[in-house]
């Protein structure tokens, strides 16, 4: 069986009882007992525990989900409504701007 399994560095790994190669994509068993697939980056450790053989692997990331959303800052919750230019040049100077934390005038 091949289940994820935080390793010494702090990143989410593989331990499975079957050969793996760096690259492998194997099928892990989550604890809800579904299936997800899992690249193998690296073999970090190899041997017997409890008796049986096996294996622990470090795993491609996925990489985080980035929101495209603009910077409002101090919690606020409404959008830019800047043109373009002013939040590409990064303006908090004129009082309509908000795309830099709002209303900041420090120009």
């Amino acid at each position: 069986m091949t289940t994820f399994r935080k390793l010494k560095s702090g990143d989410w790994g593989i331990q499975t009882d079957v050969t793996v190669f760096d690259g492998m994509t194997i099928t892990v068993t989550k604890k809800d007992e579904s299936i997800v697939p899992a690249k193998v980056r690296n073999v970090v450790w190899q041997g017997q525990q409890d008796g049986r053989q096996i294996t622990l692997c470090a795993i491609e990331q996925k990489e985080k989900h980035q929101h495209n959303k603009p910077y409002v800052g101090l919690g606020a919750r409404r959008r830019c409504s800047c043109d373009s230019d002013c939040c590409e040049r990064g303006c908090k100077c004129e009082s309509h701007c908000n795309c830099q934390g709002g209303n900041i005038y420090d120009c």
